[in-house]
């Protein structure tokens, strides 16, 4: 019981009290321009030439592209690097549509 009196003027006295005032100073604040971070574009292509390209004419008279090993070789090695260029050329698009 006298737990509960003790308390109970605590919290009057506690709320009896007379709060500070709170003085709030404002001024301007420069905010500096959102920085834009740009990464490298992607890297260029380095395509390397095939060997001439030779033309066969089936019977039905349709024309076929024929290309060496070495010259099929070249050409999936050019066919990955431009895949590559689109996929890092898709990524940077996709960084700038992030941005807005």
């Amino acid at each position: 019981m006298r737990l509960g009196l003790i308390l109970i003027l605590i919290w009057l006295a506690g709320c009896a009290a007379k709060p500070k005032k709170i003085e709030i100073d404002t001024a301007p604040v420069d905010v500096p321009e959102k920085v834009i971070l740009h990464p490298p574009p992607p890297r260029a292509l380095a395509l390397i030439e095939i060997e001439p390209w030779a033309v066969i004419t089936v019977n039905d008279g349709d024309p076929n592209f024929c290309v060496s090993t070495k010259g099929y070789e070249v050409l999936a090695r050019n066919n990955a690097q431009i895949l590559r260029w689109i996929r890092d050329a898709g990524d940077l698009i996709q960084y700038y549509r992030g941005l807005e």
